[in-house]
């Protein structure tokens, strides 16, 4: 008892770091060793989702990336966090984790990301989307058809130039 009730503590300790030091270090330190404790889960990552550090929220999409299962409401959750993600690093996170997750799940988190065009220059990431929907090109044929029949689409050059053209 006295052995799980340090542990509890230790991992209180854990989010609290995670979610409140300003210290980049210690942020993703304490995050990294909660997750080896067992002690990362979908409601820390909803919090997790809002740190002002970009690092922190490209571990958080990682390490729900690494469950290959999130549930329903994360994976809504990661998909109107798309919308919106400003960071570069965090989108390639986004981009690879949407690889790794059921195509109902990973397509719009995709699709979010390749109408907002916000990647179109940059030279690799435009990849990391093409990679992602080439992984669900045919067990989820269906859910990436769904996306690419959308005039929306042709209006996004990371489409256009670097997805259907492939």
């Amino acid at each position: 008892v006295h052995e799980s009730s340090a542990n509890a503590q230790l991992k209180n300790s854990l989010r609290e770091n995670a979610l409140h030091k300003p210290d980049q270090k210690v942020g993703l330190e304490s995050l990294w060793t909660l997750a080896c404790l067992d002690g990362f889960d979908e409601t820390l990552a909803d919090k997790l989702l809002n740190s002002p550090n970009p690092a922190i929220r490209a571990w958080t999409v990682r390490l729900v990336g690494d469950t290959g299962n999130p549930s329903k409401e994360m994976a809504h959750r990661l998909d109107k966090f798309a919308e919106k993600e400003p960071e570069l690093e965090v989108r390639q996170q986004l981009a690879c984790t949407a690889a790794r997750f059921p195509p109902a799940q990973a397509m719009p988190i995709i699709n979010a990301n390749i109408n907002r065009n916000i990647d179109s220059t940059d030279p690799f990431i435009p990849m990391l989307w093409w990679w992602a929907v080439e992984k669900h090109s045919i067990a989820g044929r269906e859910e990436v058809m769904k996306r690419f029949v959308r005039p929306s689409l042709l209006k996004s050059k990371v489409a256009t130039e670097a997805l259907l053209t492939r």
